[in-house]
Order: structure tokens, then sequence, then C-alpha cells
């Protein structure tokens, strides 16, 4: 399966157009697309610790580093194929030790020649969550909320996706472990449904539901949790969970847009089921969120998820949104966050955002909160 990226980088770079003829003539071919595209995120934060949460802190008053540093290609294949590759440079611009220089962050190959049925093969996102399936580039506030902690990432796989219905999407496939490193994940299958029986302009009405079974490489499992902050460090712990035979996720979203008003809201819950009659481990978490564009945009919805905003002034769109997020274990731990956003969409390709998260924290006798102000620049292409 490591060969997988070299090939779809050798494909892309071959279908490009710019193959086709002098360089200094770019020819146009049918048949092969090729689209480059890249996507920088730069942040800083700032802590305050209280009580438990004081010396978890310390160390972290005045951060700042890269979120994000991507650069990908995609485009079509012979037709009804296409390809997607992105490559990831944040751990080496970070100066993260032992980083790879470059992190494959999505490789795959997709077939869509089956009526409203698009088949793809490769590295890609397990479709799980309407935050996970919504891109970083169009997620309101700077991180995504506590349930996040349980959604697959990227894995590599075989799946599908299909619109079978007028409102209806569907996702599902199999999967093992990524490409970047050996990873704990012997075999997972995954399954997202997602409906909007109203989805018109500016008015939305969605539901959705995910599940994934989940066998763990080494039998071990742990949950850890920040703050909606990826510059935090992970307050919220289960330790290392051992002798597990299977992991079950499930979870519930909805959503709903008026104008420029949007809802959101997610629950997830995750079970460990343990081998040689331990006691088995549930967890879950959930967030509801409500934004508001002041310059009266909507957010845009296309199967299933939200896409990026495109202002409708030349001064840009502003937006406003507060969120209520919260995780807990079946030992009592729990992790509760307050967030605060604003939102200046400067264009289609350029964002600042700021985030203001009230964090408090309980594992039995311990108890502690903190305030995290923190800051973003985006852009990408």
């Amino acid at each position: 399966m490591k060969c997988i990226p070299v090939v779809l980088m050798v494909a892309a770079l071959t279908a490009s157009p710019v193959f086709a003829g002098p360089a200094s003539k770019i020819q146009k071919a049918p048949q092969f697309t090729f689209k480059p595209g890249g996507l920088l995120m730069y942040d800083a934060a700032w802590y305050q610790g209280h009580d438990a949460l004081q010396g978890k802190t310390t160390g972290y008053t005045d951060e700042t580093g890269f979120r994000r540093a991507r650069l990908s290609a995609q485009g079509r294949l012979y037709g009804d194929w296409s390809y997607n590759v992105t490559l990831g440079f944040t751990g080496a611009l970070n100066n993260v030790s032992n980083a790879d220089p470059v992190d494959i962050w999505q490789a795959s190959v997709s077939y869509s020649g089956v009526k409203a049925v698009k088949i793809k093969a490769g590295q890609f996102f397990e479709p799980f969550s309407l935050e996970a399936a919504t891109s970083s580039r169009a997620t309101t506030f700077m991180e995504r909320g506590l349930p996040y902690t349980f959604s697959p990432v990227r894995s590599v796989g075989i799946g599908f996706s299909a619109a079978p219905a007028k409102g209806l999407y569907l996702e599902a496939g199999g999967f093992t472990e990524d490409l970047n490193s050996a990873g704990n994940l012997k075999r997972a299958f995954t399954g997202r449904v997602a409906y909007a029986p109203i989805d018109i302009k500016g008015r939305l009405l969605h539901f959705g539901a995910g599940a994934s079974y989940r066998v763990p490489g080494d039998s071990t499992l742990r949950y850890r949790a920040r703050p909606e902050s990826d510059l935090a460090p992970a307050w919220f712990s289960t330790g290392t969970i051992r002798n597990i035979d299977n992991i079950v996720l499930t979870g519930l979203e909805a959503a709903a847009v008026a104008g420029p008003v949007s809802l959101q809201a997610e629950y997830i819950r995750s079970d460990v089921s343990r081998r040689d009659g331990r006691r088995g481990r549930n967890i879950d978490s959930y967030y509801a969120y409500a934004s508001w564009f002041l310059t009266g945009e909507s957010r845009p919805y296309r199967n299933g998820r939200f896409g990026t905003i495109k202002p409708e002034n030349r001064w840009g769109a502003w937006e406003v949104a507060v969120r209520n997020s919260a995780i807990s274990d079946d030992s009592g731990e729990q992790l509760h966050d307050i967030t605060l956003g604003l939102n200046w969409y400067i264009n289609r390709h350029a964002r600042l955002m700021a985030n203001y998260v009230v964090a408090d924290y309980e594992n039995g006798t311990a108890q502690g909160n903190a305030d995290i102000f923190q800051v973003r620049g985006q852009v990408d292409f």
C-alpha cells in the first residue's frame, strides 16, 4: 500500500496539461486535468489556568505555530476516473522532533462511472460525523468540537458514496491503518447517512447518523482531548485501555440554516468491549452551537456537508458564533468548553479567526478552569 502515493503523484503529473505541450503554452486536455491547491493556517494562543489547571498551563502561556500547511493536486484521469493527493508539512515547519518532512494526508483514486455512485480507494477520511466531513477550510470555529476526539480521521481503505434520492446521501467503507505510521488499527467498517428534507438557497434542515466498528492493532486505546485549542496540552485523558476486543462508535447529528443564522449539534459515543471478562468502557461527547452572519451570508451545503463561504460584500463577510461542548467518561473525568468565535472572511480564500474558550475540568476532587484566547490567519487556493 506504500506505493499508492507515488503512483498517484506520477499519474497526477503526467496527466497535467503542463506536460501536454511546450512550457510556454498550456494545452487543454479534455480527459486529463490537474488542479493544484494549498492550505496554510498559522495560530497564536494565550492561556491562563486556575486551580487544577494552573499547573497544566505552565509553559503554555504564549504559544504560536502552524496549524496546517498542505499542498494538493487533484483532477480527472481517463473520463470517469479522478485522483486526489494531499501532502502535509506542518510537523516539519513547526520543528517537531522526529516529524516526517512530508506527511501523506490523502492519496486516493475515485471512479464515478456508475450513476449517482462514486467508488474511492486509497487513503482518505472515513465517513463519520458532520464536523469531520466538513473541510477545515469551512469550520466555524478554529477547532472542531470535543466529539471530534472520537472521529476516525484518515485511513487506507475502499469505500463508496451515493445519492440515491433527493436530499439523501450515503457513505461507507472498510479501512485499515494509515500510510504514515504503524498506527493502531487492524480493521474498521465505517458508514454515515445524511438526509436534508429541506435544502434550498438560504434554507436547510439536516439530519444524520454514523457508526463505526473498529478493532485496534495492539488491543489498546487511549482517548485524549485538548480544550478546543491545538496549541494547548491534552487535559482530558482516559489513560491506556488494554485488552480491547472491539470499539463501536455511534453518532447523531443535526443542523439547520435560516438565512444568516445556523444551528448545528452532534452527539458521539464510544463503547469499548474488552476481553477476559474485563469491564467495558464508555465515553461520550456532544456539542451544540449557533452562528450568525452579520453581513447576511448563508452557510453553503452540498452532499451532506457544509462548504466554504463566499462573501457577498467587498468588505468581506463577518460571523459571530457560540458553542457549548463537553466530553466525559465512565470514571467521572470530564472537560467542558464554552467557545465564542469571531470570523472575518476577507474573500473566498482568506480569513481571520478569533476564539475565546472557557474550559472547565473535573476529575474527582481535582477541579479547575482556564481561559484561552487564540487567533488564526488562513489562506488557501
